[in-house]
């Protein structure tokens, strides 16, 4: 940077670094051990915005506060829209308790029991509803056994309701 000014060993600078991973280390996004990372990922971010500094403009901390506030903005709206893998996701709902003993799980079918419970509440008129502003974006990776398994449960859920198939939106 022009002038002799440092930013790397600045202690202004690295404290508004600090401050700002702090704050982004309580996203739920984050975690703690992401800090050291985060200070590194802003440093090097730095590096590259610094260059469209021009020190006639007026003093350099203005210009690092806007651009360390505008790199964190960034690296949390690129880590919050990132689609994790995963083989695995935890279904939850709310159902009354004897409602759910009345219509039970299909004990038969290992693989593709949620859409079939939820298709007997709904024809047994119980009201069924998915919240859509609480789903997990996921990119699913099926495990080689599910891979094995499932044609032969989805089949057996499909004979059972006289279904030729299910369309997933």
């Amino acid at each position: 940077m022009a002038d002799g000014f440092d930013f790397h060993n600045d202690v202004f600078v690295l404290a508004v670094i600090r401050r700002r991973v702090l704050l982004l280390a309580r996203a739920p996004v984050f975690n703690e051990s992401d800090v050291d990372d985060l200070v590194q990922e802003i440093h090097l971010r730095l590096m590259r915005s610094i260059q469209s500094y021009d020190p006639a403009i007026g003093h350099p901390y203005p210009f690092l506060c806007t651009a360390i506030q505008r790199i964190a903005s960034k690296i949390f709206r690129e880590r919050s829209t990132v689609i994790a893998e995963c083989a695995f996701v935890c279904n939850c709902f709310v159902a009354h308790r004897d409602i759910l003993r009345a219509i039970r799980w299909d004990e038969d079918l290992k693989v593709d029991e949620h859409w079939d419970f939820f298709w007997r509440a709904k024809i047994a008129g119980v009201r069924v509803g998915v919240a859509m502003d609480h789903v997990f974006p996921h990119i699913h990776v099926d495990p080689p056994a599910y891979k094995r398994h499932r044609p032969v449960f989805l089949r057996a859920a499909l004979r059972k309701h006289g279904l030729r198939k299910v369309l997933w939106k």
